[in-house]
C-alpha cells in the first residue's frame, strides 16, 4: 500500500463567520484530525463522504457555538467524466471538483485475485489515456478487527468462469471481458486401457501358401514399395496385443524393425508372412514322352514363415486450450510473466478441445494491437469509486453468478439539484458507501 502525500477528491468547505483567531484555529484543527485520521496512509482518491452538520465550540465562554456546514465535493456527472455537477443549477467552485472516475452502466467490473474487491478499469479523465482501477465493492471479511484494510497497489482481473451452463474458478479476462486460455499440448488417453498413440504399418502382400512361388514377386511380405500401402493406425482399446516391447535382436529370418527403434522400446507388432528362399531355384520337371508338359513347375527353394515387424509409436497428441484460472496461474504465468495467452473470438461456446476449424477461432492476444484484447493485471489502484456494484443473479436459481453490475440509481440527495445525465446516478447515502459501518 502506498504511502505518499494523500490525495483526495473530498474537498470541503464550510460557511464560518470569523469569531477569534483562535476559535478558527480549532476548528481547521478539528477538521484536519478527522480526515487525517481517515487517510493517514493512503495515496488513494476517494469519493466524497456525505456528513451531518458539526459544530466547533470557541475556548471563549463569550461565544456561543458556531455551525459549519460541510459541503461536499462534486462529481463527473457521465462517464465521459469531463463535465461537472451543478449545485441550485450553478457551477461551484473548481476545488470543490472529485477527480474520481465516473462509472458507466455497463462497464466491465472485475474481481481481484484475493477476491476481496470488485473494481471498475477506467480512463481517470476525458483527456486522459492512462487507465486506473476504481474500487467500487469490497469483501466485508477482508476487514479486520480493528476495522483496518490494506489495499494493495495493484489489482489483476478475474471473471468467474462459465460456459454455456458450466460454471468453474475465476478466470483472467481481458478488457473486453473475454475470457483468456492458455495452450496445453497433451496425449490423448483412453479411459479403458491407458494412453493412445499413432503408429503406421505396412499391407501384407497377397500370397498362396499352399505352393512354393516360382516368382520372386509371390514371396509375400510386406508390401513397402509405394505410401499408398502404408496404413495410419490410431491404437486405443481395440487390440492391446498389437503393442509391445523390441526384443534384444531381430534376424532378418525373423522379422523387421522400422524407424530408429532400439531394443526395449514400444512398438506397434505386426504379424506376416513371407517366403524365405535358399537362392536356389529349381528348374520345372517335364513330361518324358511330351517335353511340352510340365509335370512338376519349377520353384524357388525354400519355406513359408510368419515373421514380425515392429513399428514406432507416435503418442496421439491433441492441442486443448485451458482456461487461465486463478488457481493454476503458476502455470500460465510463471513468475509472473505470461505464456502465449488467447481469447476466443466466436459468439460460441469456446471449443477448449477443438478441430481444425474452431482451433482458428481462438485469437493469440501477444502481437494484437488492440489493447482491450490484453489482460488485465497490474491495474494501478487509484480511486474509491462514488458508485457501488451490486452482485448479478440468475434469473432461474436467483444464485449469484459471480459476475458484478453497477448499483442502480436512487433519488436521495434532494437538496442538490447535481444534473446528473446518465442513468445511474451517483449515490451519496452513506449506508451505501464502500466500507460504511466496517470500521
Amino acid at each position: 500500500m502506498a504511502t505518499n502525500t494523500t490525495r483526495t477528491s473530498a474537498s470541503n468547505a464550510s460557511e464560518v463567520t470569523p469569531r477569534k483567531k483562535t476559535g478558527k484555529r480549532r476548528m481547521k484543527k478539528q477538521v484536519r484530525r478527522t480526515l487525517g485520521g481517515l487517510f493517514l496512509a493512503s495515496a488513494i482518491a476517494v469519493a466524497a463522504i456525505p456528513v451531518e452538520q458539526t459544530t466547533a465550540k470557541s475556548t471563549s465562554t463569550e461565544y456561543k457555538n458556531e455551525t459549519v456546514n460541510l459541503v461536499r465535493s462534486v462529481h463527473y456527472t457521465d462517464h465521459t467524466n469531463y463535465a461537472y455537477e451543478t449545485m441550485g443549477g450553478s457551477g461551484v467552485d473548481t476545488t470543490w471538483r472529485s477527480y474520481v472516475p465516473y462509472i458507466k452502466s455497463d462497464e466491465q467490473i472485475y474481481v481481484d485475485e484475493t477476491m476481496t474487491y470488485q473494481f471498475a478499469f477506467v480512463p481517470e479523465s476525458s483527456t486522459s489515456t492512462d487507465y486506473y482501477a476504481v474500487i467500487l465493492g469490497v469483501d466485508n471479511s477482508a476487514i479486520d478487527g480493528f476495522g483496518g484494510l490494506t489495499i494493495p497497489d495493484t489489482l489483476d482481473a478475474y471473471y468467474m468462469y462459465t460456459s454455456n451452463t458450466s460454471k468453474g474458478g475465476y478466470c483472467a479476462v481481458n478488457k473486453n471481458g473475454d475470457y483468456l486460455y492458455y495452450l496445453t499440448v497433451a496425449q490423448i488417453t483412453d479411459v479403458v486401457k491407458g494412453d493412445s498413440y499413432n503408429t503406421y504399418y505396412f499391407s501384407q502382400k497377397a500370397h498362396d501358401e499352399s505352393v512354393k512361388p516360382s516368382s520372386a514377386s509371390d514371396f509375400g511380405g510386406l508390401d513397402t514399395t509405394s505410401p499408398a500401402n502404408q496404413v495410419d493406425e490410431v491404437w486405443t482399446i481395440v487390440d492391446k496385443s498389437k503393442i509391445g516391447t523390441v526384443p534384444a535382436s531381430v534376424s532378418t529370418g525373423e522379422g523387421t524393425v522400422f524407424g530408429n527403434l532400439t531394443f526395449g522400446d514400444l512398438a506397434y507388432i505386426q504379424s506376416y508372412v513371407e517366403y524365405d528362399t535358399t537362392g536356389v531355384y529349381v528348374d520345372p520337371v517335364y513330361d518324358d514322352t511330351d517335353p511340352s508338359v510340365i509335370v512338376t513347375p519349377g520353384y524357388w527353394d525354400g519355406e513359408w514363415k510368419t515373421k514380425t515387424a515392429y513399428y514406432p509409436l507416435t503418442p496421439n497428441m491433441q492441442k486443448t486450450y485451458v482456461p487461465c484460472y486463478l488457481d493454476n496461474k503458476n502455470v500460465w504465468s510463471p513468475s509472473n510473466v505470461d505464456v502465449d495467452l488467447y481469447y476466443w473470438n466466436d459468439t460460441s461456446a469456446p471449443a477448449l478441445a477443438p478441430a481444425t476449424d474452431a482451433e482458428n477461432k481462438f485469437e493469440p492476444i501477444k502481437d494484437s494491437t488492440d489493447s482491450n484484447v490484453q489482460r488485465v493485471h497490474d491495474a494501478v489502484v487509484r480511486y474509491i469509486g462514488m458508485q457501488t456494484v451490486q452482485p448479478e443473479l440468475d434469473s432461474t436459481s436467483h444464485e449469484a453468478t459471480g459476475y458484478w453490475t453497477v448499483t442502480p440509481p436512487t433519488t436521495n440527495d434532494a437538496d442538490h439539484d447535481i444534473g446528473l445525465t446518465e442513468d445511474l446516478s451517483a449515490e451519496t447515502t452513506p449506508s451505501y458507501g464502500v466500507f460504511y459501518n466496517n470500521g
